[in-house]
């Protein structure tokens, strides 16, 4: 065999080679694509099923809180409060009220006595911005203190710039910390933080101004 035919056969089987070598990069390739799709596909579908499958939650029906005397917490949240009672089992030591309109939402009192496992929790009101900036003078006249958001008592709400809302803290009998609040149909301001109500109405006319 000539040097050339042997140039020409060594070429031949690399690029013989080369080209095989290229094909088994491309079915490697492709099966990846097609693996990586499959997987994707399925990901696509297991989120569709869940949000096909997700109940929509359009408000919060009930709260319960827990209290050491039924009877002296049943004074407050229908006398001071102005609650309407549902209904009361004594056998069981337990209250609910309506909140609202009969139906809309209720709460539920629970005597559970003095015990170390007793929690402090949290409960929100939604009420009307008018009734909400009479709420600090509607509360003392019931011997109870209005809070700000830092627990200290206050003549005006607090408004949560980032909502926004406004906003009134004080305590049950209990300690438990409830909460009269209401949306606003102002723009967010995210910067102020919590601000007095008096501080967030002048921040709105400066921005009105510019």
């Amino acid at each position: 065999m000539t040097l050339s035919k042997t140039k020409a056969l060594i070429h031949q089987v690399l690029v013989l080679g080369a080209g095989s070598a290229a094909g088994r990069l491309a079915k490697k390739t492709d099966g990846l694509r097609i693996r990586t799709g499959v997987r994707s596909e399925k990901r696509r579908s297991v989120a569709s099923v869940r949000r096909s499958a997700m109940i929509p939650i359009r408000d919060l029906f009930e709260a319960h809180l827990t209290v050491a005397n039924l009877q002296r917490s049943m004074s407050f949240f229908g006398d001071a409060l102005g609650l309407e009672l549902a209904q009361v089992f004594p056998e069981r030591k337990v209250a609910f009220y309506w909140i609202g309109r009969r139906g809309d939402s209720m709460i539920g009192l629970w005597e559970a006595g003095m015990g170390p496992q007793r929690m402090n929790l949290h409960v929100a009101f939604s009420i009307d911005l008018d009734n909400l900036l009479q709420a600090a003078d509607r509360l003392r006249e019931a011997n109870v203190i209005p809070l700000d958001f830092a627990g200290e008592p206050t003549d005006e709400p607090v408004v949560f710039a980032w909502m926004p809302a406004a906003s009134l803290f004080f305590h049950d009998p209990d300690g438990n910390l409830l909460e009269f609040l209401s949306m606003l149909p102002d723009a967010p301001q995210c910067d102020l933080g919590v601000v007095g109500w008096s501080r967030w109405k002048s921040a709105q006319a400066n921005e009105a101004r510019r």
